[in-house]
């Protein structure tokens, strides 16, 4: 089974693996990346991620000081960026919202802060607009 549009807690994956005796693929993605930018794989089956990054695209997280995501930790935290083969050119003439989602170099300004594990995948914490700043 593949699930995908929020991430899926602990609990109910696990519990959908039982009752359906078959594995649980977490993908995350959005429109302007051709749908799936990262899934899960087989024998990831602890949840609280959504995988690692397809083959066909490139990822970079970017610090985010005014929100204390930094690149350089242990556990490297920050916004995501895709580029690759997948990813769109720019929006139907709209080069203005073009310009704030894809930088100079084609990079995707996703728009969410990841957490990037030890084998790879990437756990989804926040968007970025909706962290505040206490």
């Amino acid at each position: 089974m593949v699930s995908g549009g929020a991430p899926l807690s602990v609990e109910v994956k696990n519990f959908l693996t039982v009752a359906f005796s078959v594995p649980i693929f977490e993908c995350y993605g959005m429109t302007e990346a051709a749908g799936c930018l990262c899934s899960t794989s087989f024998w990831d089956r602890k949840g609280n991620n959504q995988g690692g990054i397809l083959p066909c695209n490139r990822m970079q997280l970017r610090d985010v000081p005014h929100l204390n995501c930094s690149t350089d930790g242990s556990q490297p935290t920050g916004e995501i960026y895709i580029k690759g083969n997948s990813i769109f050119k720019g929006y139907y003439k709209d080069p203005e919202t073009t310009k704030t989602v894809l930088d100079e170099q084609g990079w995707l300004k996703v728009g969410d802060i990841g957490l990037l594990h030890k084998n790879g995948a990437i756990e989804l914490i926040e968007r970025v607009n909706e962290f505040k700043k206490l």
